[in-house]
């Protein structure tokens, strides 16, 4: 079957299409740049892509929170492009951050875009903290926190329902060629970790400098004035700040069972 994979670029895009790949679909990647079919937010989808497709993965999301409304403006043009062209499946990647009751910027977001699905056959897929080894993305920068031989944590409550990086892929690829299931489901780990927790699993050491959990909403806030980059890091750690559990999180989804955390090999600078 034929899949349109936007923000097929990215870190969950890259394993997604070998996910598709491997199970001899036609994965197209549509993206900003030159590696793929050349598409963006709020722009149309060529309408030669669209032909022939059975369904969509869209991962595409500019992270700068001050651009979160181009997110939901090109996502509605996105999905009312998919249903006008007969596309069978969406599947929009959302985050367990849009379950908070009190979500960021980036929460709040991927809760907007959420309420645009409201077809049997789209799907919301919320995932909760994507590992992988060696460690990538917010997982990476949650462990690569050793200084000074010190290895540093911060303190939360058991928030972060880990997802291995391949299995949220295969659950993603599956998706797009089923039409069930639809609605919103929460994927990840069925028993949520701290972050000292995370942190001892993964490095196979305890932290030996656990911080305050408003040490996150500190760095935040420094971090949202170091420009875009930097705001886009500071999301993430008020949105760690914020983060709630799950209220019914999946570990098996499509046929697919998710691996539990394990240790990791040493993240460099480690």
């Amino acid at each position: 079957m034929k899949v349109l994979v936007t923000g097929a670029t990215g870190l969950i895009g890259r394993s997604v299409m070998r996910a598709l790949a491997d199970t001899r679909h036609d994965a197209v990647a549509v993206v900003r740049d030159a590696s793929g079919k050349p598409w963006r937010l709020g722009a149309m989808v060529d309408p030669e892509l669209t032909k022939d497709a059975f369904g969509l993965v869209h991962l595409a999301w500019n992270s700068d929170p001050a651009k979160s409304e181009m997110n939901v403006m090109g996502s509605a043009v996105l999905f009312d492009q998919m249903r006008q062209a007969g596309v069978n499946r969406v599947v929009f990647v959302s985050s367990q951050s849009a379950g908070a009751s009190r979500p960021t910027r980036y929460g709040r977001g991927k809760l907007a875009v959420e309420s645009l699905l409201l077809g049997q056959q789209e799907l919301s897929v919320r995932p909760g903290l994507v590992w992988s080894d060696p460690p990538a993305g917010t997982f990476a920068r949650i462990v690569q926190t050793r200084a000074l031989g010190r290895v540093i944590a911060a303190r939360t409550k058991p928030i972060l329902h880990p997802v291995h990086l391949d299995d949220i892929a295969d659950i993603l690829s599956r998706a797009a060629v089923s039409t069930i299931p639809s609605g919103v489901i929460e994927v990840g780990a069925t028993t949520p970790l701290s972050m000292q927790a995370l942190v001892q699993v993964a490095l196979g050491e305890p932290a030996s400098l656990v911080l305050p959990l408003g040490s996150l909403r500190l760095a935040g806030r420094i971090l949202s004035l170091a420009g875009a980059r930097g705001r886009v890091i500071a999301d993430r750690l008020l949105g760690l700040n914020e983060l709630e559990r799950m209220s019914d999180p999946q570990d098996c989804v499509l046929g697919v069972k998710c691996r539990p955390l394990r240790r990791v090999r040493a993240p460099h600078g480690l």
